[in-house]
């Protein structure tokens, strides 16, 4: 008995550091956030439906309760189909699209097979034949389904097996109607490139040409004699880009119009979106630098155009907002955000182009706008204004300029509205409290909670897990830089303490965030290292100047911020400067390898996953928006390529890769490689074959992270065993 006691007090009183398991922290979930996935609103602003343990249930926004149960994936005409991975309900909420047996095509799209469930008289039908298609949707009356097909647009009355083939001329490699290419998934986030028209009379789509764009080929080896070579249309900096048109099937005389987006074709259409003015589509253009930007209202009987809002910028803008622009009202009068004073925010436009009122303002970023009420006239937005480290949700009524914060926590709140916008789903976590999930009223008021983690606050706290905290400082330059750090546990403030500096670094991201983590960081910190993460300039949350100070000129500004960093981890006691090691991701793994060539020898060991070594090998969109073209500002490209800091590298390197990574491709692991070699540098390489961009897969993650584990450990601590 006394023994039994004492096992149970070992167990429950805190983990000791041979206790820490790197499973519990990568493959196991013991530190996992209990999650609420995303839901998808009703269009009577009544309900919500939400897929979980099986089963698609309708819930209630009045009170958060299960009212029925939709589908269940147990009935064994569901089950013979197939788990659905997604799903859709129709706007008279009657018909529920699912998919099943996705297969991953990018990093973000898939082909799937797809059915209907009629909630009526509970029929299912089979789309397309039960053959593999992409980006599958219900029309606005559910009793049509539109999807891509062998890179043709297809429309199916599922009901009667009556088909329209709208496009023709889809060729694998050439032409891609109704489905984005490579670069646009990536870049500019589309995954299904058509739109349905509120009436359902007509859909618009892309039209891509990439006959033009260059091939790059992935060797897939997938254990066979003979490998396999996958070839892709993936345009490089200042390479051929796909040729854009957007097009107009009209369901009532079968015809289909092209709408006039201009004459010149080395033009970017990032959104295309219905107005709420019947027969007029709103098109996005932007040039290729990325620094001019129009909204047309294309008129579909005839596709003429008009430019009714535009916009220039000195350096760049950014990515363009799913529901950009937000239209309002019948007049078609819409919302935008932009960058115009320095900082993202809202602003109210006219179709005429002439009247644009800027409806908030300070020294603060927009993040972006979730709806608008017709009916109280209120914008709901989400916005970093008290810190860039968090998040907060606003109302604003544009007819009294009253604003309100609806989120009643500091740290990181998103939020998810009904149709009607009289209630919302708002999620919260910070550095000290995992994901809480709430029902709340329109104005920030709690109806119910529907997510906690409290017991996984408990588990980590029993089980010792360090925890990251925030911190700030100040540069020589006198810049205020956000960072946060994980000190091991029984942390002593007399010893000191090897550092791994966590870096991505790149436009648009951020680090350092007031939410919940628990990952290998936090699992580093239990071997005895010091783990840190700064936001230094060329990240997002801090105004357009703080963010593009890096335009043209990656791997400069970037790498002086790190510096400062280890300049002032360097005033505190505890800290050895003579053990630091640093890592990153992508964008990450090229500051890493920055930071060992360009880093004045403080950083010791780096490991860097699928970094690009040379921006003239990563796309266009990308690469361009925040460089130029490479034939503009070829000395920019020059000196932002870690190709010529070869022989300045100093300390222990491991470069990592997937050969199948289709994103940054292993070409840049192995031109570095090349140069590393040419300037008798030593250094490691891990590739993994036939693994993406994210390297995953089987036992990959836990072979991936002990090897990069074993690593810093060799490299950075003393005497330490594992």
């Amino acid at each position: 008995m006394k023994n039994t006691l004492m096992l149970f007090l070992l167990i429950f009183s805190g983990f000791t550091k041979a206790q820490y398991n790197l499973k519990d922290f990568i493959v196991n979930n013991t530190f996992r956030e209990k999650e609420f996935n995303d839901i998808i609103p009703a269009s009577d602003g009544n309900y919500f439906y939400r897929l979980q343990d099986n089963f698609i249930f309708r819930i209630s926004w009045e009170t958060g309760k299960v009212v029925d149960t939709i589908l269940n994936i147990e009935n064994p005409e569901i089950k013979a189909i197939g788990i659905p991975d997604n799903f859709e309900i129709s706007r008279d909420n009657k018909k529920i699209l699912f998919r099943v047996n996705s297969l991953s095509l990018y990093r973000h799209s898939f082909y799937a097979t797809y059915f209907v469930y009629n909630l009526e008289d509970q029929k299912i039908s089979m789309i397309a034949n039960g053959l593999s298609v992409r980006s599958a949707s219900l029309s606005p009356d559910g009793l049509k389904v539109c999807y891509v097909y062998q890179n043709d647009l297809y429309v199916e009355y599922y009901y009667t097996n009556r088909k329209i083939r709208i496009t023709e001329d889809g060729k694998e490699g050439n032409i891609i109607n109704g489905a984005p290419d490579w670069v646009y998934e990536e870049e500019f986030s589309i995954l299904k490139a058509y739109d349905w028209s509120t009436d359902g009379n007509y859909i618009a789509f892309y039209r891509f040409d990439e006959s033009g764009v260059k091939e790059y080929p992935l060797i897939v080896y997938n254990d066979s004699i003979y490998p396999e070579v996958r070839k892709i249309k993936y345009p490089k900096a200042g390479q051929a880009n796909p040729i854009v048109q957007i097009k107009v099937y009209n369901f009532i005389n079968d015809k289909t119009m092209k709408m006039d987006i201009g004459n010149d074709t080395d033009i970017y259409i990032p959104r295309i979106k219905w107005t709420l003015v019947k027969g007029i589509l709103s098109v996005i253009k932007m040039n290729r630098l990325q620094n001019k930007l129009y909204i047309l209202f294309s008129d579909v009987t005839d596709g003429i155009s008009k430019i009714v809002y535009n916009e220039k910028n000195n350096r760049y803008i950014d990515e363009i907002p799913e529901n950009y622009p937000l239209f309002i009202n019948s007049d078609n009068d819409f919302l935008i955000s932009s960058e115009k004073d320095g900082y993202n925010h809202i602003y109210l436009s006219k179709d005429d182009g002439n009247s644009v009122k800027q409806l908030t303002k300070g020294k603060y970023e927009i993040q972006n706008i979730i709806g608008f009420d017709p009916v109280t006239k209120t914008i709901y937005y989400k916005a970093s204004e008290i810190s860039p480290t968090q998040t907060e949700i606003y109302s604003l009524n544009i007819n009294n300029n009253n604003k309100i914060c609806l989120s009643k926590s500091r740290g990181s709140n998103d939020a998810k509205f009904s149709s009607n916008f009289k209630h919302f789903i708002n999620k919260y976590s910070s550095c000290t409290c995992p994901l809480k999930v709430t029902l709340c009223k329109s104005d920030g008021s709690l109806v119910t909670g529907l997510t906690d983690n409290t017991e996984l606050t408990k588990k980590s706290k029993e089980a010792g897990v360090p925890m990251k905290q925030l911190f700030s400082f100040k540069t020589s330059e006198d810049i205020l830089l956000n960072g946060w750090l994980i000190k091991p546990p029984e942390f002593d403030s007399t010893k000191k303490y090897p550092v791994i500096f966590y870096v991505y670094g790149g436009p648009g991201y951020q680090t350092v965030l007031d939410n919940w983590s628990i990952n290998w960081l936090n699992y580093l910190a239990t071997l005895g290292f010091i783990v840190i993460s700064v936001d230094g300039r060329g990240t997002n949350g801090r105004g357009e100047d703080f963010r593009k100070i890096t335009y043209r000129n990656f791997g400069y500004y970037e790498i002086v911020d790190q510096l400062e960093t280890v300049k002032y981890l360097s005033r505190l006691a505890y800290i050895d400067t003579s053990r630091i090691g640093v890592y990153g991701w992508s964008f990450g793994g090229y500051l890493s390898l920055m930071c060992m060539m360009k880093g004045e020898g403080f950083f010791k060991a780096a490991v860097s996953v699928a970094p690009v070594s040379d921006w003239r090998y990563y796309d266009s969109v990308y690469t361009e928006r925040y460089m130029g073209l490479p034939s503009d500002n070829d000395s920019g490209y020059t000196k932002s390529s870690l190709l010529q800091y070869a022989d300045m590298l100093k300390g222990k390197l491991l470069i990592i890769h997937g050969s199948a990574d289709d994103n940054v491709h292993v070409q840049n692991t192995y031109e570095l490689s090349n140069a590393l070699i040419d300037a008798d540098k030593q250094f490691e390489t891990e590739i993994y074959p036939d693994r993406n961009h994210s390297i995953k897969g089987g036992n990959t993650s836990l072979q991936l992270y002990t090897r990069m584990t074993d690593f810093f450990s060799g490299t950075l601590l003393q005497n330490n065993k594992r």
